[in-house]
Parts: structure tokens; C-alpha cells; sequence
């Protein structure tokens, strides 16, 4: 026989009984305060509020209203998935499209992947059809848009293509000093004009032969040529002239000494004959054209004679004066000859004649007057840095300026070796801020 040991015998108790057991006290209306079962709820409170709890379960009601599968299109019997390379590939296909007709892609993916999963099937050639047309009529709201309070205005996926100043570099930024503005000797607006007149004119011959002719620019100025449209190779060789180094001097240096050649009494005086509808006569042409004419002589006078007293002073030589003094004669000569085929043109047109009938015909109102007036004012506009600049340095962005501001379209093989000439120019920027 066994003889008791006088120890109370041991008694497992198993994980479920515990369970069981608090559920009966629970059930009863009882709390376990026990401290290690009032850690035990607080750990699993703060495991309930964790942020991976939540996003797990976020993913659990995803899932719950997913039960029926994303429904993706069907282009000409193929299975477009929005996020898969048959959607990217129909996206980029698209995102050219708008760039030819003239409209951002920026901020219109989203509404690509919408229409993407929700549009019934039909042709590739439809759908990028559909999604253009409200693109269009998108952008005309994007347009409109800007006449609201700033308060009313709504986000719009997208507008009509327009090309950005490009941001300084950190090299444009540390060759300037602190303070210092950096500003161009050939205006941004000169250089954009005539480079988006060459890009409009490309376009008239369709979207792929305008990119292979800006590819050709791209090219031989030794830039990168690649990319999907002309509108990409347009915008890379406007920001290469626009950061071109050569044409940029700090506005606040003080080693610069800066002839500006303002034309503000000139783009005043086209802006008072823009506001009005009249007929312009032939005698009020010819008279603003001398005002305009006479304004221009006076600022040559100005400018010859600051030259000289720079020369006089000594802080440039004969020879850098020589150069100066003929390449600004050339380009007044210019403007003066501009001036008059155009005061010629207005006046022949200018003539209103009468038939038999009673109607009229011809005349020149003073708004398009106005308007050419103030383009020669703003070609005309633009500063000249004199030191530290080289005088064949100033003779190469003097006839810059002359050929881009009366630049017509089509003279590609000149608009190559201008910008060629133009782009090998050194550095002006860090000598003037030396």
C-alpha cells in the first residue's frame, strides 16, 4: 500500500479552463482585477489601437468589398489593366497625344485610370478619342476657371501646354553672389518668341515630322536629342538658351557697367493706340511712326554717348568701343529700317475704299498699330553688360538679338548657327560677380 505523503496532490489546469472560467465570470457579471490580467487587457488595448492593427484591418474591409474583381476594358478584344504595362503603355500613348494637341498630361493619370475601369468596351482608337474631347473641354474649364475669386476656383486635371522659365542651377546660383538678381542680356521673351514661332510653324506639318525637325536642332546643337514629341525638344533647347551662361550677367554686380536700352515711351505709345477701335488714318501712321522713329534715334544718341564717356573715362578701350559703337549702329539701323516697312505697309493698307454697292473695304485700325508697336518695343528693350565682356562676346549676342527679333519661321539653317555662336558663348556671370 501507499501510505499518504501528507502533500496535497497537484492539480493541472489547462489554458482553456482559464477561458472558460473567465467567460463564467464574465458571464456572471464579475471582473478579473487580478494585476496580471489587468496588464494582460491594457497590452491588448494598445495591439488593438497600433497602426499595423489598423491598416490590417483596413486591408480586411478592402477585401470584404472586393468580393467581385476590378473591372478593366477591353480595347479591340484586349484586356486593358490600369496598372499593369498594357494600361502604362496606353497611358503613355495618350499622354503624347495631349502633348500634340496642345494640353499638360500633368494630373491627368488619375482620371485615365478611372475612365480606364469604368468606360464600356470598344476600340483603342475610340477610347483615346473620348478621353481627348473631355480633356478639350477640361481644359477650357481650367481657362475659364482663372476669371473666379481665387476662393471659388476647383483643381483642374489639366490645361493648355504652356513652357515654364526653367529654375537657376546651384552653378547659376554660386556664380552670383548673395543679393545679386541674375538677369539676361537678350530678354527670355525675345528667345522664346522666336523659338515657339519655329515650333508652331514644325506643327503645321504634323506631330512626327515636327519632332524629327526639332531633332534635328537638337542635334547639331549638341544636345540631347531624345524623346516622344516636338514639344519636349522644343522646351530643351528654349532652357539651354535660357541658362546659357553667355547671356547672363548679375544685375547688382558692381564690375558691371550696363548700358540699358529701355523702350518703355515706345511700348506706352502702342498701348494707349491698342486700347481704341478706330480706323487709323495715313496721317496718323506716319505721324506715330516718326514719334517712334525719333525716340529710337534719341536712345542711339544716349547710348554713343555713354560709350564715349566710358572710353574718355578709361575703363574701356578704343578698340572694345570701335566694336560697341558699329554692331549698336547695325542694330538700330535695322530697327529704323523695320519701322518703315512697316509704317509702309499700314499706310498702303490704310485706304478705305467704297463700290458701287455702298460697302467698304480696307483700313488699318489703331489696335493692330498698337500691337506692332509694342513687340519692337519689347525687341527693342534689353541691357548691355560692358565689362567684363569681351568686345567679339558683345558682337555675338548683339547679332542674337538682331536675328531672333525679327526671326521669321523656316530660317532653320541661320536659327542653328545663330544659337550655335550663341551657346559656345563663356561664362560672364561668375566674372561679373567677381
Amino acid at each position: 500500500m501507499n501510505a499518504p505523503s501528507g502533500k496535497i496532490p497537484e492539480t493541472k489546469v489547462r489554458p482553456e479552463d482559464n477561458e472558460s472560467r473567465q467567460e463564467s465570470r464574465q458571464a456572471l457579471g464579475f471582473t478579473d482585477n487580478r494585476p496580471e490580467a489587468l496588464v494582460q487587457r491594457q497590452l491588448q488595448r494598445l495591439a488593438d489601437q497600433s497602426p499595423q492593427q489598423q491598416r490590417i484591418a483596413q486591408f480586411q474591409a478592402i477585401s470584404s468589398s472586393n468580393a467581385h474583381p476590378i473591372q478593366r476594358i477591353r480595347l479591340d478584344n484586349k484586356q486593358i489593366r490600369p496598372y499593369g504595362e498594357s494600361g502604362n503603355v496606353l497611358w503613355n500613348e495618350i499622354k503624347v497625344i495631349m502633348i500634340q494637341n496642345g494640353l499638360s498630361p500633368h494630373g491627368a493619370k488619375k482620371i485615365f485610370l478611372q475612365r480606364v475601369k469604368k468606360e464600356p468596351d470598344s476600340s483603342r482608337e475610340v477610347f483615346i478619342r473620348n478621353f481627348l474631347d473631355v480633356a478639350k473641354v477640361e481644359a477650357v474649364r481650367a481657362k475659364e476657371q482663372k476669371k473666379l475669386p481665387k476662393k471659388e476656383r476647383t483643381r483642374a486635371w489639366t490645361r493648355e501646354l504652356k513652357i515654364s522659365r526653367p529654375a537657376w542651377t546651384i552653378g547659376h546660383k554660386e556664380s552670383a553672389k548673395s543679393g545679386e538678381d541674375i538677369r539676361h542680356v537678350i530678354r527670355n521673351a525675345t528667345i522664346l518668341k522666336a523659338l515657339k514661332a519655329e515650333y508652331d510653324a514644325a506643327l503645321t506639318t504634323g506631330p512626327e515630322a515636327a519632332l524629327n525637325h526639332f531633332r534635328e536642332i537638337a542635334r547639331a546643337l549638341k544636345l540631347d536629342d531624345s524623346g516622344d514629341t516636338a514639344w519636349e525638344l522644343f522646351s530643351r533647347v528654349y532652357k539651354a538658351a535660357y541658362l546659357n551662361f553667355g547671356n547672363l550677367f548679375p544685375g547688382a554686380g558692381a564690375i558691371n557697367r550696363v548700358i540699358g536700352l529701355t523702350a518703355d515711351d515706345i511700348i506706352g505709345t502702342g498701348l494707349e493706340w491698342l486700347k481704341t477701335g478706330e480706323l487709323a488714318s495715313e496721317e496718323e501712321i506716319e505721324a506715330i511712326f516718326d514719334h517712334v522713329a525719333y525716340k529710337i534715334g534719341e536712345k542711339s544718341d544716349q547710348t554713343e554717348g555713354q560709350i564715349l564717356a566710358l572710353l574718355h573715362q578709361g575703363k574701356i578701350q578704343q578698340q572694345g568701343a570701335d566694336r560697341f559703337l558699329n554692331g549698336l549702329e547695325e542694330f538700330f539701323d535695322e530697327i529704323s529700317d523695320y519701322l518703315i516697312d512697316r509704317q509702309d505697309d499700314f499706310i498702303e493698307r490704310a485706304e478705305v475704299v467704297q463700290d458701287e454697292s455702298g460697302e467698304t473695304y480696307g483700313g488699318v485700325l489703331k489696335a493692330e498699330v498698337g500691337y506692332d508697336l509694342i513687340q519692337i518695343g519689347n525687341n527693342f528693350g534689353f541691357d548691355i553688360p560692358i565689362e567684363p565682356v569681351e568686345p567679339t562676346h558683345m558682337e555675338i549676342l548683339l547679332k542674337t538679338e538682331q536675328f531672333l527679333a525679327g526671326y521669321q519661321p523656316g530660317d532653320t539653317g541661320n536659327l542653328i548657327g545663330v544659337l550655335t555662336n550663341f551657346l559656345s558663348l563663356k561664362n560672364i556671370l561668375s566674372k561679373g560677380s567677381g
